[in-house]
């Protein structure tokens, strides 16, 4: 059993007004500083936050796959992906979680997503 609690972070994306878009993924986001203020030698769960239209998800992934394969991350997830991104992504690295929005209100993700994730992957709600 550990003696820490599992880490899970929303990182990659920057907003430039209403527009989101991912940052390049690299070591930066990972930074040995980065880290060592967590208090941590890697990252339980990797959220991709929002998905960059500009940049196939593939890409995407395989960085992060780089992470955690650098032994930085040992899981990736994705946020506000849909259906195709999620299988796409999935094609290059497991993916352990998806975070999303699920409410009374917004419950078209039962239609695709949620059957998607039933088997393999984790479904967390989005706060809204």
């Amino acid at each position: 059993m550990s003696d820490r609690a599992f880490l899970a972070v929303d990182l990659g994306s920057e907003c430039d007004a209403w527009d989101h878009r991912a940052r390049a993924l690299s070591e930066a986001n990972l930074q040995p500083k980065f880290l060592q203020r967590l208090g941590v030698d890697y990252i339980d769960l990797y959220y991709q936050h929002r998905v960059d239209q500009s940049t196939p998800i593939e890409d995407t992934v395989a960085e992060l796959k780089k992470l955690v394969e650098d032994g930085k991350v040992k899981y990736i997830g994705l946020s506000e992906a849909s259906p195709d991104t999620i299988r796409r992504a999935h094609a290059v690295h497991p993916i352990t979680a998806v975070q999303l929005e699920w409410s009374l209100w917004t419950r078209d993700v039962e239609e695709e997503i949620i059957p998607l994730c039933r088997k393999h992957i984790h479904v967390s709600k989005q706060r809204t």
